[in-house]
């Protein structure tokens, strides 16, 4: 037999060695792109659900779910992986048994095509060192094949050459890998029908995110009060993460699985609660989905008003002072003070005297009034919030009697002269000659020199006007009249010669 026919043995040889009889399939189990944050165990965990296809961030087969313990249906376990220049690299597994999750425990793994792994090996899942699964040397320090955790920084799978990566540099922060799959290969349809499979129930779709429902969308508190919110979570795919995200305290961890109510207790309320509050929640594919209660915190300082700005009673008597009070939240606490020169004194019911009255209309009586009972009286209602103070009531005290106080003053004697003189009983005549010499006294008294009277003296001067345009008129006077007088001057000293001829001629003086 010549080489072509014994190689062609040897092919049929091991065809019917390691396939039984029957047409092989292979089926995609799970299809993870890198950088989607997903999972690869917490994914195969979830039960009963088909994600997405192909060409979406993930593919979940159905029949992850459909493995019976005691079937030996696959028989090669394949970890394809794309790399960024589009080539893929694949680790093909034996099953030792029926569990996907078991079979990548243990078992000969190895590359096809390309070399083996090096051999002892250790393979492990969950592993503790930021990894989901990871296949290294014995001593764990060089990694062949690695697949981080999701978390919030690091959310990718990797791959290294044939050397390994040093584990001692620290996680792998960066990798060629976008694409994940993992594919089984089963010896023949038939074996692994639907009736040695469990069929999935309750099927759910991953894309459909989790529904958040507040059960109010507008709260209204009184400060001080006490509030609860509430939301009701709904999604078929188990909730990762679920808070509160809240105006006062930033996140508020609740724990959330699938279905249930989410709680926020919050305990006297101040102006400072006043804003959004959402309940979020994500799964493995959606992040943060919520709805949101708006609460609005109201109240204020007491609203205080009196009926009454000021009045006016005499001793002994008595006074009521009415005053009403609004207030939310609710008055806890009021008094009366008195203001006396700028100084304040709260009321003291110590006193028998003084009575109030009232929460909501702290009324004040004050009986047998005093002098110094004078002055400006506040009311004033306090809440958890502050005070509130009314405007002030007048109060002026008037003494019931009427004696006059000694005089001391200067016309003390005027004023006795005529509290002595008693004219009631005089006739109008007598009346007239008793006031002359007083009369007369009087007008001497009140008679006035005019020569000395500021009008008369004002008459007879000329006052002093230092105004600019005052005298610039008085200059502008003297240049004209002293014009008017050399004019005339110069005509009359024209005329002396003519004078003298004539006065000559009538005198008969000859000319010499």
């Amino acid at each position: 037999m010549n080489d072509s026919g014994t190689v062609l043995i040897l092919l049929i040889f091991c065809k019917a060695v390691f396939l039984s009889a029957g047409a092989q399939y292979v089926e995609t189990l799970l299809t993870i792109s890198n950088g989607t944050g997903i999972g690869l165990f917490n994914l195969w965990h979830l039960s009963n659900v088909h994600c997405g296809n192909v060409d979406d961030g993930f593919f979940r087969s159905d029949i992850i779910d459909r493995f019976h313990p005691e079937i030996e249906c696959p028989y090669l376990l394949y970890l394809r992986m794309k790399t960024v220049d589009g080539t893929y690299k694949k680790m093909t597994k034996y099953f030792t048994n029926v569990t996907l999750e078991k079979t990548l425990e243990g078992g000969s793994i190895f590359e096809v095509p390309g070399p083996t792994f090096p051999s002892p090996h250790v393979s492990s899942i969950h592993t503790a060192d930021g990894f989901e699964y990871k296949l290294a040397d014995p001593t764990g320090r060089y990694l062949y094949f690695g697949i981080l955790r999701p978390s919030n920084n690091t959310e990718v799978v990797f791959y290294t050459n044939d050397t390994g990566y040093d584990l001692t540099n620290g996680l792998p922060s960066s990798t060629n890998v976008v694409k994940l799959e993992v594919i089984a290969s089963f010896k023949d349809v038939g074996i692994c029908n639907e009736t040695t499979m469990e069929s999935p129930v309750d099927v759910a779709a991953c894309d459909e995110p989790p529904t958040v429902t507040a059960s109010f969308s507008y709260i209204e508190a009184v400060y001080s009060d006490n509030i609860t919110l509430q939301c009701t979570v709904d999604g078929g795919i188990p909730i990762d993460e679920s808070f509160w995200d809240t105006v006062t305290q930033g996140q508020v961890d609740v724990d959330v699985i699938n279905s249930m109510d989410m709680i926020l207790n919050l305990e006297s309320v101040t102006f400072a609660y006043t804003g959004i509050y959402r309940c979020c929640v994500a799964n493995k594919l959606h992040f943060k989905e919520w709805d949101q209660i708006v609460v609005n915190v109201t109240g204020g300082f007491p609203q205080v008003t009196t009926t009454s700005l000021s009045t006016t009673l005499n001793t002994s008597e008595s006074v009521t002072f009415d005053c009403s009070v609004t207030a939310s939240p609710i008055v806890t606490d009021f008094y009366w003070r008195k203001r006396v020169s700028g100084v304040d004194s709260v009321i003291s019911t110590t006193d028998s005297r003084f009575t109030i009255a009232g929460l909501s209309t702290p009324s004040l009586t004050i009986t047998n009034l005093q002098v110094t009972d004078a002055g400006e009286y506040f009311c004033v209602a306090s809440n958890v919030i502050g005070e509130g103070t009314s405007t002030g009531i007048t109060l002026a005290i008037t003494s019931q009697n009427t004696d006059l106080c000694p005089c001391s003053c200067a016309y003390r004697s005027k004023v006795d002269y005529w509290a002595s003189h008693n004219v009631t009983n005089m006739t109008y005549d007598e009346i007239v000659v008793w006031l002359q010499p007083k009369i007369k006294e009087l007008e001497k008294t009140l008679t006035v020199d005019k020569s000395n009277l500021s009008a008369l003296i004002n008459k007879r001067i000329s006052m002093k006007d230092d105004r600019p345009s005052a005298r610039s008129i008085g200059y502008i006077g003297i240049v004209i009249l002293s014009v008017v007088f050399v004019l005339i001057l110069f005509i009359d000293v024209t005329s002396i010669t003519r004078h003298t001829q004539n006065i000559k001629l009538l005198w008969g003086v000859k000319k010499k």
